[in-house]
């Protein structure tokens, strides 16, 4: 049964990005709801269509606290990015949507997190493909290196403390599925390595179970398979790891083919061969044309992710908008940002209504600069504006209550202009009152 008290007095976000995958959701929730230690929340970024995921929710009300952010289709960097603004707490876990966890997981993770020294970003505990039992053995935390990392951290086993998000930004959108480009893993092997760059210490906690389902031997996903080899020979090359690594990833396929073919077959086969194919495609392919930006970093050469050529994609102007319940107001503010004549924008809508009416308005809307939040429960005035500022890709971020609007379609420029001339970090505009 789950302790009424928590003995070490930390709070736990699991944050999670979901499309089109309740069935492994579901499985998350129960395995949630079954947590002994109970000071945590769930942190969720639902990319389904409006209302999927509405009668699985509601099952887990009162049992523990859910807060749903609804975003549109997006790569699981990207996604995660938009939902680190709203982490808080002492430990966060980027979940898979698909992976699931003991009853004890987090009270280990709580206990893990108490016996690290103050030099520790995080620790990882070991994934399982199916449930097992634990030894009932307390096995010490033990530092993992950046050699190591690629062996013993498994990405949904990992668990940072909150502080490392403020000091070291969002996930590299270049990697990771869904990524515009073919590195399509390694996301979160990136962060852990930038975290030991920057002085942090990462553990591996062996007591920590954490399952997720293994790779299908009968129905291999090649494609997926081939992409992650892409994603790992990206990520050596990134980290600057030397040749005598690099090899030694890329020969590591075939040796495991050797090794298992005569146990398994064609299949084992086919998956390593894919993945000797991803890794050495990845190994001579040196060059993207593209420079992703991470949402929320603090340090921008710490998250410089790409040598190549500058972001010509950023925007000029982020237009945030905290809206609540008020639609004829919104669509008024939003038609006068909409509506601007000569500058690149984008036009975030960050939605505390506890009814749809704004929701549905904005995913009829067919103009890529609107980029619609949902905050599910509401979160109040103050942080539903910090949610909107914290998404903001522009040089200049504003921020424009609902039931204020913008007279003429030259507003923006003029702003622009007028802080270029003056070299301003901050212009105060003039007012109309009506």
């Amino acid at each position: 049964m789950p302790r009424e008290s928590n003995t070490w007095n930390m709070r736990i976000c699991v944050l999670c990005t979901t499309r089109d995958r309740p069935a492994y959701l579901e499985r998350l929730l129960e395995s949630l709801s079954a947590q002994e230690y109970r000071d945590f929340y769930l942190l969720l970024g639902d990319q389904n269509p409006p209302h999927t995921l509405d009668s699985l929710l509601a099952r887990y009300e009162g049992k523990f606290s859910i807060q749903r952010v609804v975003f549109e289709p997006c790569g699981l960097s990207e996604a995660r990015n938009k939902l680190l603004p709203l982490v808080q707490g002492d430990l966060f876990t980027p979940a898979d949507d698909d992976c699931y966890y003991a009853p004890a997981s987090f009270a280990q993770a709580v206990r893990y997190a108490d016996t690290l020294s103050a030099d520790a970003g995080g620790f990882v505990g070991m994934g399982f493909p199916s449930v097992r039992e634990t030894d009932g053995v307390w096995h010490s935390p033990t530092k993992i290196t950046r050699y190591t990392v690629f062996s013993k951290a498994p990405s949904w086993c990992i668990f940072l403390r909150c502080a490392v998000i403020r000091a070291l930004g969002g996930f590299d959108p270049a990697l990771g599925i869904g990524a515009p480009t073919p590195w399509q893993s390694g996301e979160d092997t990136d962060y852990l390595l930038r975290l030991m760059n920057a002085g942090y210490a990462i553990y591996r906690a062996d007591s920590l179970h954490v399952f997720h389902d293994a790779q299908s031997l009968s129905m291999p996903d090649l494609p997926k398979i081939k992409a992650y080899g892409v994603g790992r020979m990206r990520l050596l090359r990134k980290h600057g790891f030397p040749l005598w690594f690099k090899l030694a990833n890329l020969a590591y396929p075939l040796f495991k083919m050797l090794h298992e073919f005569p146990r398994l077959g064609r299949s084992a086969l086919k998956m390593r061969l894919a993945m000797f194919y991803g890794r050495t495609q990845g190994f001579f392919c040196r060059n993207q044309v593209m420079k992703p930006e991470y949402d929320h970093c603090k340090d921008r050469n710490l998250c410089s992710c790409t040598e190549d050529t500058p972001d010509k994609n950023r925007p000029a102007f982020s237009v945030c908008i905290p809206a609540y319940n008020d639609l004829p107001a919104l669509i008024r503010c939003l038609r006068s940002v909409l509506a601007q004549d000569s500058c690149a924008l984008e036009c975030i809508v960050s939605d505390d209504s506890v009814t749809d009416d704004i929701e549905t308005y904005c995913r009829q809307q067919q103009d890529p600069r609107i980029r619609y939040i949902r905050n599910s429960p509401s979160l109040g005035a103050p942080k539903n504006w910090n949610a909107a500022l914290a998404l903001a890709k522009g040089d200049i971020v504003t921020l424009l209550h609902q039931d204020d609007w913008y007279l003429a379609p030259d507003t923006l420029t003029l702003v622009q202009k007028a802080m270029q001339t003056n070299a301003a970090d901050v212009l105060v505009t003039g007012r109309s009152i009506y």
